[in-house]
């Protein structure tokens, strides 16, 4: 997966990530490359409800529908635009397991990379400790933006 920083560099992209399930793995994946200022921004990680309202300023209505949903994850990219001055954002949101959330099952997670103009999602379902889950996310979170920058840049 080393080839993503590579791809960011070269088509001189701007990343920030959005995080709930994922806690700040996905940030982390980033930064621990060298010279990984060049092209990240920065991170949210906005974990309980509270957070996702207060400081994503996600409508409580759409909360109170669920947090785990592709609507859920798409509005944690366009707000992250918002706050974050980067040109992609990657969102994720999700259910870690082992118990379960209103309107979710252990496993059930959401992911979203998008720009101004385009927003793509992946849904997954892993089975997985709950290390192991967040893990799959940060992994598919990667593929999917390579898919984004090769499709969009």
């Amino acid at each position: 997966m080393y080839s993503i920083i590579n791809l960011i560099k070269a088509h001189r992209i701007t990343i920030g990530t959005v995080e709930s399930v994922t806690g700040g793995l996905l940030s982390n994946y980033f930064v621990k490359h060298f010279g990984a200022s060049s092209f990240f921004v920065g991170a949210i990680v906005a974990y309980q409800y509270q957070a996702k309202e207060k400081i994503l300023k996600i409508d409580p209505s759409l909360i109170s529908k669920g947090v785990v949903t592709v609507e859920f994850v798409r509005e944690m990219v366009l707000q992250g635009l918002k706050i974050i001055p980067s040109d992609i954002i990657i969102a994720t949101t999700g259910n870690a397991g082992p118990g379960l959330l209103p309107y979710s099952q252990a496993g059930e997670i959401f992911i979203a990379v998008g720009n101004k103009d385009h927003i793509i999602t992946q849904k997954i379902v892993v089975t997985g400790t709950r290390q192991k889950n967040r893990s799959a996310a940060v992994s598919k979170s990667i593929l999917l933006l390579k898919d984004f920058i090769n499709t969009y840049y």
